[in-house]
């Protein structure tokens, strides 16, 4: 009898996706199945129309994924961030009593921490904010670092962990630092990416057009979303395994 999902993964780029194709890659090929890989596009939008779609009623853990902005000294790019909890931060300014927290799921979150650690990745667990956003300057990464006590930043977890609550699953969430705190990103790169993720390239070519020092950042920014990409992979390998067993284990439960 083949199996079902039992774990949703949704990511928002085409290469945080290819990471979590590569992991699923190394699984043995009956358990393949269980895992269900959605690719949103880029912000809250777009992760719940596909979080809607991939999170099916029976599924037992959902996961958002993929890249991050660091918001504290210390994390460098590539680091691994297994977040403990969610902040949905609705706009700049806005009080901390009216921002949504979302819990993750804390077994499978123990799993996760156990299993990067027996083959010996690096990671740090801590506060994810969703920002409806970019923050892409060093200032304003740092402030909300501070502000929320949290150690990076995404667009799309919160929308994904309120879908999973609305259908009964758990959550969870990995998360791979792109930018560091102090790695400024030009005002242009919200421009690079339409909102289903696609690279705009008329709007890339016109910021290359800019000169050398354009062409360089656009080579920054490569580099650090390649190492992005390569630990996200690496991570999902470690934990893929283990979170399945979980979802397993609660199906047998119930």
């Amino acid at each position: 009898m083949p199996l079902t999902p039992s774990l949703a993964i949704i990511t928002a780029l085409k290469e945080e996706l290819a990471a979590l194709e590569a992991a699923v890659a190394a699984l043995p090929k009956e358990r393949r199945a269980q895992v269900r890989l959605a690719r949103a596009g880029i912000g809250g939008g777009s992760a719940n129309a596909a979080a809607n779609k991939a999170i099916v009623k029976g599924m037992r853990l959902a996961c958002c994924t993929g890249f991050a902005g660091g918001l504290v000294e210390g994390l460098a790019v590539g680091e691994i961030v297994v977040v403990e909890r969610v902040i949905a931060r609705k706009g700049p300014g806005d009080a901390a009593k009216e921002r949504p927290e979302f819990a993750v799921q804390v077994e499978a979150q123990t799993l996760a921490e156990k299993a990067l650690t027996e083959v010996k990745l690096a990671f740090k667990t801590g506060v994810l904010v969703t920002s409806v956003e970019p923050v892409l300057k060093s200032a304003g990464k740092a402030e909300l670092g501070r502000e929320c006590q949290a150690l990076c930043v995404d667009m799309e977890s919160a929308a994904v962990a309120r879908v999973a609550k609305e259908r009964g699953a758990a959550f969870f969430s990995i998360r791979t630092i792109s930018d560091a705190v102090g790695d400024e990103l030009p005002e242009q790169v919200g421009d690079f990416l339409n909102e289903e993720g696609n690279v705009r390239a008329g709007q890339v070519l016109k910021f290359a057009l800019g000169g050398p020092k354009h062409i360089r950042e656009l080579m920054r920014l490569k580099t650090r979303s390649d190492a992005a990409a390569k630990s996200l992979a690496a991570a999902w390998t470690a934990v893929l395994p283990g979170l399945l067993d979980w979802c397993d284990a609660k199906t047998i439960a119930n």
